[in-house]
């Protein structure tokens, strides 16, 4: 799928347009796919010719880090899945939709990361599209989740003629197509401009900085700024208002738990931009840590409660009753059996 050839190390494209064949292994490139070639790749060995500790380093964390955020991730999908009282809201549901597919991007990400996928083949292609299709709806669900904060908060009448149903399944065809049309952009761009399939670069992924920064940095940019404001503007209306409505005084325990998870994933994505433009190695290892672990932070912030403790002892509770019901009843039918065959 992708015209042109991949220089190693690091899985450098190179367009057909910007290089010939001179013997059947070797070819003349052109200058500026070269240095481009030497200052992205190559700069990552040291004198010795080793890759740098800062690698080792950043891949140990990042699959330490993964596997924690995806175990966490699915231990809190499994107790929402459990106990239908924490999805009866839309918050809850937001948030019960955000844990899926954050789960389904960290573990694409592992795949990605430690597979050994050839970088033109079919597969690679279509691994590459949904890691960044999934990442960037799960950003899109941040976006959601602070936005249902902010409307409760300021009375917004935005999608309010809709039922919790309706508004849900808005948020959801909101996420998808606005994913899906970075990922086409992506395709589009690269095929038109560079002649590439615009996935399949190192581990897969977008294949371009510049549609990297366009595609992915830029949205991420959008979610990060949005969020704040709005984050910003609730925490000053909880502040500043000496009477709250009924309505949000009842939804404001979930509510704290959007706040917390707003403040936690502005934070990590934040480093991760000061990272890409700054490339100053501290960010990288924040960056790491903070959004690798974010389903432990997600974990903690809405299972890890009294409430969800509660729930979990009714729900153990009344399971055990339910067996030892079931227990008796077939206990009594075996017993009428036995004395109607006497």
């Amino acid at each position: 799928m992708v015209k042109g050839i991949v220089l190693q190390p690091g899985n450098f494209q190179v367009n057909s347009d910007t290089f010939y064949y001179i013997e059947s292994n070797s070819i003349m490139l052109c200058v500026e796919q070269f240095q481009e070639f030497l200052s992205r790749h190559l700069s990552k060995q040291n004198s010795s010719g080793s890759l740098s500790d800062h690698d080792f380093i950043s891949t140990v964390l990042s699959l330490i880090c993964s596997t924690l955020s995806i175990v966490s991730l699915a231990i809190t999908f499994i107790i929402y899945s459990i106990l239908p009282r924490l999805r009866l809201t839309i918050p809850g549901k937001n948030n019960m939709s955000l844990v899926f597919f954050m789960l389904l991007a960290q573990v694409l990400y592992l795949i990605s990361g430690f597979g050994s996928l050839k970088t033109d083949s079919t597969e690679c292609f279509v691994l590459g599209m949904a890691l960044h299709f999934f990442w960037l709806i799960s950003l899109f669900w941040m976006n959601i989740c602070t936005f249902q904060a902010f409307r409760v908060f300021s009375d917004v009448k935005l999608l309010s003629h809709l039922s919790g149903n309706k508004r849900f399944v808005g948020y959801h065809i909101f996420a998808l197509v606005i994913s899906s049309v970075f990922v086409a952009l992506n395709i589009t761009l690269s095929t038109l401009l560079s002649g590439l399939s615009g996935y399949g670069g190192n581990n897969c992924y977008i294949s371009s900085q510049e549609m990297i920064n366009f595609t992915f940095v830029l949205p991420t940019g959008f979610v990060i700024l949005t969020n704040f404001v709005m984050f910003l503007y609730v925490i000053i209306t909880i502040k500043t208002t000496h009477s709250v409505k009924r309505h949000i005084q009842n939804e404001r325990s979930d509510l704290n738990v959007f706040l917390k998870l707003s403040t936690i994933t502005g934070v990590t994505w934040i480093f991760g931009l000061l990272y890409t433009f700054t490339n100053v190695r501290v960010f990288s290892y924040l960056f790491i840590v903070l959004n690798a672990c974010q389903g432990v932070f997600i974990m903690f912030a809405f299972v890890t409660n009294s409430r969800v403790f509660n729930l979990m002892k009714t729900f153990s509770t009344s399971r055990n009753s339910t067996k030892s019901q079931n227990k008796t009843e077939k206990t009594e039918a075996l017993r009428n059996v036995k004395n109607d065959t006497i």
